[in-house]
């Protein structure tokens, strides 16, 4: 949505020049009242409530056509935006202020956007094409969206083509050697991919983009300080880095990272985001207490922020400070009420509480509001079936099915679901869907139990430990572990995992109490024990 944002506003800037044909008097004086209140005013309603006086009036006003397809565009709804902006190009006679290569641009964006990118590739060619006669200076603009779109589809001949052309255009452009180093670091040329990243940076050090893939390579050559200090980089260049993402390539040397994020701290006139940044490199170590307390301290020196609520309510989360982590997200929700993810995020604190009433709530609230997102009824189902309830259990795990094809952790649930009821032939089905579908080695991943419940009991750890490669310090990641152990029935090594758990930090108690992988575990005096042991050890003091 940001590339189409930022294409928008581009566009906009050409419609705001009053000095457009004057076709009808009322319409143009409405239609610069439009762009008024859209641009100036932030009224969204006005401007479109003009634009459709103008567009039922005058149904060929193609300036309005096109702020209007731009601007239902950006608010997700593409059939009208596309109706529009096809009226404007099939009708357009030179006559508007908005160039004929602009609204292919727009329309590429707006295909672009609903990810039929070998569409939109098209059409940015086309305006790339047509902005040589009407609008020069956007002709290396629309050719490297062309190039992305490329890209995108899966043709990275063809991206790197194009890239080659802006940069016979333009030796200096740096976007252009950028999407070539990506486009290698893809095909792991990585050292192709570092000399177009070295050579952008001799252009222009301050753009950012290059030390966002940069990072990236490093990271794939296994140069890993010299990926922390791209990440830095990155992050100081870029008030809209991705602070999670420049966290994860940090947090490879951790120390080296955090000895690094202080200093810039510590220099005057710092960004507060260097704060922000040190909370999540925390985070990521497992270092709770330490994310904790420094969110607390950015809360007293800039007051209540929900975002910031959320983050610590996660921390709280991890150590198992359950009743804190809901305090913190009902603020969140005071603060931005209405926010679907915000619920369904209380509604797993609730549920690793062993709250499931609670949890059930939220997760219909949070349903109330996108009935679209699977995670939803996963989530309830799991809460539905933890609670014994495994008829509404199986009807959210079957709808979320009917929604999301991908979603892997409801075909596994829906699959252990079937194994109960002794149906194995669709059990395993299920189990077949989630080897197929989940293919990546990170939190979150549940390939591990499928494989098991195929009876690919050493394919299954091979896979775990890949997950806990990936995610060292993530106490969750030990307790799978110690949850796929006690599915194999090998306690002594599950209660090892569990202790290793312990030790970094998991403390969701009221979870394992309904779990019904620890069953095998549940009645063993060693398991008992490592309860009553770490139940005394709190993590945030």
């Amino acid at each position: 949505m940001k590339k189409f944002a930022v294409s928008l506003f581009a566009a906009l800037v050409l419609l705001i020049n009053p000095s457009c044909a004057q076709r009808n008097a009322t319409s143009d004086y409405k239609y610069l009242k439009a762009i008024e209140a859209y641009r100036d005013e932030d009224d969204e309603a006005k401007a479109l409530e003009l634009l459709d006086e103008i567009l039922d009036d005058t149904p060929d006003h193609l300036d309005s056509r096109f702020l209007h397809a731009a601007i239902m565009g950006l608010e997700g709804q593409y059939d009208v935006a596309l109706r529009d902006v096809n009226y404007a190009i099939r009708n357009y006679k030179g006559k508007p202020s908005v160039y004929k290569s602009t609204l292919y641009g727009l329309r590429g964006a707006i295909y672009d956007d609903m990810e039929r990118y070998s569409e939109a590739a098209k059409d940015y060619q086309m305006a790339a094409k047509l902005a040589k006669r009407d609008n020069p200076e956007k002709v290396q603009s629309y050719t490297f969206d062309y190039a992305q779109a490329l890209y995108n589809s899966g043709d990275l001949p063809g991206a790197e083509k194009v890239y080659f052309r802006m940069l016979n255009a333009d030796e200096g452009d740096c976007a252009a050697m950028v999407g070539l180093a990506r486009n290698y670091m893809d095909q792991e040329r990585y050292e192709e991919a570092m000399k177009y990243i070295k050579m952008a940076e001799s252009y222009d050090e301050s753009y950012s983009q290059i030390y966002r893939f940069k990072m990236m390579i490093l990271d794939k050559m296994g140069k890993t300080d010299e990926s922390v200090d791209a990440a830095l980089k990155y992050m100081e260049t870029d008030d809209d880095a991705p602070i999670g993402a420049v966290a994860e390539y940090a947090g490879k040397h951790y120390t080296y990272a955090v000895a690094k994020v202080k200093a810039e701290m510590n220099k005057e006139n710092a960004s507060g985001s260097w704060v922000v940044l040190l909370t999540r490199l925390y985070e990521s170590h497992g270092d709770y207490a330490k994310a904790i307390e420094l969110y607390d301290k950015v809360e007293a020196e800039y007051g209540e922020n929900a975002t910031l609520s959320v983050f610590r309510a996660n921390c709280y989360e991890e150590v198992g400070e359950f009743q804190k982590a809901i305090r913190d997200l009902t603020k969140a929700l005071a603060l931005e009420p209405g926010d679907e993810n915000v619920l369904s995020l209380r509604g797993d604190v609730f549920r690793s509480a062993g709250m499931y009433d609670k949890a059930i709530a939220d997760y219909t609230a949070a349903m109330d509001i996108d009935p679209s997102h699977s995670y939803f009824y996963y989530a309830r189902g799991w809460s539905y079936e933890l609670s014994g309830n495994d008829v509404k259990a199986m009807e959210d795990y079957n709808a979320g099915i009917d929604l999301d094809k991908d979603y892997p952790y409801l075909f596994l649930s829906r699959g252990d679901q079937y194994k109960k009821q002794g149906r194995t032939g669709l059990a395993n089905a299920d189990y077949e869907m989630v080897v197929a579908k989940d293919t990546v080695a990170k939190d979150g991943s549940c390939r591990h139990y499928a494989l098991h419940a195929l009876g690919r009991g050493d394919e299954a750890l091979e896979w775990m430990e890949k997950i806990i490669e990936n995610n060292p310090y993530d106490s969750g990641v030990y307790y799978d572990k110690a949850c796929l152990f006690a599915r194999m029935g090998r306690t002594d090594d599950a209660l090892e995992a569990l202790k290793t758990a312990f030790e970094k930090g998991y403390r969701r108690f009221a979870h394992l109490e309904h779990d019904d992988d620890m069953d095998p575990l549940r009645n063993l005096p060693e398991y008992k024990a490592l309860i009553r042991q770490y139940k005394g050890i709190p993590i945030t003091q």
